[in-house]
């Protein structure tokens, strides 16, 4: 269905899937058959031990194939025998009413929409709602396009990919201005040229071409050099690619339609911004032209690369303030209390139902291997817990009714995030028990079930009054709450999904008391003695040696996943920030010096007449701050509306951060101040008055002096200026 081949022996047949947990077979990706097995063609028929039992293999995919979303496959089995691969002693996971876990991936008939689709399997859902509500009542079924990234994060993900993309796009839109502004002042430059070109019978638009190709071959030049930069920023870019428990299929390589992209944006940006400068540059007087009137500024013909400029810096400001808040969220990220004491302190996943483990052995096997642990050399605190926080998920086990508290909707229910812990886990993360007493060994199975809450459970379920003593029900079905926990404590607030998140609800439960098998060993050692993935690897072998280590790595790592958007954003905004910084700096360092150029006769004048330096220099300085306050004005009001389509990526930084304003108007302030100095108190402003206009002169005749010493030059030129524009046509 999905057009996929096998690259060695077979794909599943349709026997292999009826009979649940019948067929131990698989096929392997060609990237984990390439890795383990060597590409070995032989491998076909072998045994693959999963789980302790032995799996034929049955095939290879094809090179590249890895599945329909991001997350990388290694091994597909039959989908029968999902309640062995997930470690489930019965096939509850297929028959079972409340197993609504997988994704089906179907091909839509020729003619038939989604939303058709859509209708006639929310059809067929309809009896089973009826029929079993507790199970079926809030689900429904949707269907969506098939894609690396799986429906629920689509949005989020398309935002994010939408947010660089604009961010660069300004970037574009700068160097674009940028250039276009370089070439109307080349093409004013050359206008004497121009002029020469249209005397001797060229037309307007093939003067226009001549410039258009100039600038094609110039765009073009330039966009294979971008190519060959970015083939190789993007190899390196691969190496920061995070760890992560499972295989990303993020594709970063320069193909052939990316190639496409980049080559067409610089053919339509080389004639876009180099139509209005060739087109303007043959918009020519010609005895103005010929006779060098040109040469001082125009403010009309000034008024269009002011503008440019402008632009670039209100684009420069939208990019340096939207550095600075994702700067400033990581920074708070980094520096806020999350309520944990994360240094030296690593966590190990596994998952008991992998070897079989039934709830009473998991609570023995948590036990003895805490015990173990503990024994380790340098270890200070060993804990076990359900959830790994910080990494933007929870887990829940349903509402709680709290008698006496009362909600919007009027009734006792209270909504709390959840997590499974054994007694070592408040002193191991360090979350103080603020009342009340933590977990003991005496919270097990056969004993009174209890609970602890943070402060804000205790704060919205009882206001003013201790949460110690107090009773609250679990929610077991769908209107039933059966089930009494005892509140033995009170734990300090934490950031329980992501970090600087808004305070929640949240309950703990002893592990001896409401066992599961996915869970997560923590364990705090000395800073000079850190546990490694194998030491424990062999610590759980002692014990079990089935049951497979599925993850290792620091408390610090495992929280920093959350930040990856935000630290990929800082990092994007703050590499384009930086270029259309410079390039700002360089559109105004450009425009003030054709400025100074161009008004070098009245510069001369102006200092004849008794004009300082320093006040023509003032004077330059001061059109510039025109232009860059009235772009910087334009980009304040850009950047706060930027500000505010970002702030679900500012993890705990308001979207007008005032810091963030005032330092990318300072940073934009000073580079800018350094690019119009620097052309402002140039030579020309420091020319004697007799020898600028002299300079002047051999400038705007568009030869050089020794040109102009000769003869034949000087008869050519003269002619060409007593000239009229001859007859359409003739050359």
């Amino acid at each position: 269905m999905l057009g996929t081949r096998a690259a060695a022996g077979r794909f599943f047949a349709g026997d292999e899937d009826r009979v649940p947990m019948g067929a131990p077979v698989a096929v392997l990706s060609y990237e984990f058959w390439a890795r383990r097995f060597g590409a070995s063609p032989g491998v076909v028929g072998q045994r693959l031990q999963i789980n302790g039992q032995p799996y034929t293999i049955l095939g290879v995919a094809e090179r590249g194939f890895s599945g329909t979303t991001m997350l990388g496959t290694d091994i597909w089995v039959p989908f029968a025998m999902a309640p062995h691969v997930t470690g489930r002693s019965s096939d509850q996971l297929l028959t079972g009413h409340g197993a609504v876990w997988h994704l089906a991936v179907g091909r839509l008939k020729p003619g038939v929409t989604p939303a058709q689709a859509r209708d006639e399997l929310n059809a067929l859902l309809a009896p089973l709602k009826a029929a079993y509500p507790d199970n079926y009542g809030r689900w429904s079924m949707d269907v969506m396009p098939s894609g690396r990234v799986p429906g629920e994060m689509r949005l989020p993900v398309l935002s994010f990919v939408a947010m660089l993309f604009v961010l660069t796009g300004m970037v574009l839109a700068i160097a674009c201005s940028n250039v276009s502004g370089m070439l109307m002042a080349r093409a004013l430059g050359r206008r004497r040229e121009m002029a020469t070109r249209v005397a001797v019978g060229a037309s307007r638009w093939q003067v226009a071409s001549h410039l258009l190709v100039e600038t094609g071959v110039l765009f073009l030049v330039a966009a294979a050099a971008s190519v060959a930069l970015a083939w190789w920023m993007v190899n390196g870019l691969m190496s920061f690619m995070p760890q992560l428990p499972v295989p990303l299929m993020v594709e970063l390589r320069v193909d052939a339609r990316i190639l496409g992209f980049a080559l067409a944006a610089a053919g339509v940006t080389g004639v876009l911004f180099g139509v209005l400068p060739a087109f303007g540059a043959t918009r020519v007087s010609l005895m103005d032209a010929l006779h060098g009137q040109y040469s001082t500024a125009d403010h009309r013909r000034q008024r269009a690369r002011q503008v440019l400029v402008a632009a670039q810096v209100a684009l420069s400001l939208v990019l340096l303030v939207t550095t600075g808040l994702f700067v400033r969220a990581l920074q708070r990220a980094s520096t806020v209390d999350t309520g944990y004491t994360s240094r030296d302190v690593r966590v190990f996943s596994y998952d008991t139902a992998l070897s079989g483990m039934d709830d009473p052995e998991t609570v023995d096997f948590v036990s003895r291997l805490e015990s173990r642990a503990a024994m380790l050399g340098g270890v200070t605190g060993v804990a076990t817990s359900r959830m790994i926080p910080l990494q933007g998920s929870s887990f829940g086990m349903g509402s709680l009714r709290v008698p006496g508290y009362s909600n919007e909707r009027g009734d006792d229910t209270l909504s709390a995030d959840w997590d499974l812990v054994s007694p070592g886990y408040f002193t191991t993360l360090g979350i103080p028990v603020v009342r009340g007493r933590a977990f003991g060994p005496d919270d097990r199975t056969g004993f009174p079930e209890v609970a602890i809450v943070n402060e804000t459970f205790a704060q919205r379920a009882w206001p003013g009054a201790d949460a110690v003593g107090r009773v609250v029900f679990e929610q077991r079905s769908r209107n039933t709450f059966d089930r009494p926990l005892t509140v033995v404590g009170v734990a300090r607030d934490a950031d329980y999904r992501t970090v600087g998140e808004a305070p929640r609800p949240f309950i703990y439960v002893p592990i001896a008391q409401q066992p599961m098998t996915e869970l997560n060993l923590w364990i705090r050692h000395a800073p000079d003695q850190p546990i490694t993935a194998e030491t424990m690897r062999r610590l759980i072998a002692e014990i079990d040696p089935t049951l497979p280590l599925l993850d290792a790595t620091s408390f610090d790592e495992a929280a920093g996943l959350g930040l990856i958007p935000q630290r990929l954003a800082a990092a994007v905004a703050g590499g384009v920030g930086v270029v259309g910084l410079l390039l700002t700096a360089l559109g105004l360092y450009g425009l003030m010096a054709f400025q100074v150029a161009q008004r070098t006769r009245e510069i001369a004048v102006r200092m004849a007449l008794g004009a300082t330096r320093g006040g023509v220099v003032g004077m330059m300085l001061r059109q510039a701050a025109r232009v860059a306050v009235s772009g910087g004005l334009v980009g304040l009001v850009l950047a706060g509306g930027a500000a505010i389509g970002l702030q679900e990526l500012l993890v705990g930084v308001d979207p007008t951060d005032a810091f963030a304003f005032v330092t990318a108007m300072g940073v934009l302030a000073a580079a800018m101040g350094a690019a119009a100095v620097v052309p402002a108190a140039a030579r020309r402003t420091r020319t004697p008055p007799p020898r600028s206009g002299r300079n002047e002169r051999r400038q705007t005749s568009g030869h050089s002096p020794q040109m102009m010493r000769r003869p034949v030059g000087v008869m050519v030129i003269a002619a060409l200026g007593c000239m009229r524009p001859p007859p359409s046509g003739v050359w």
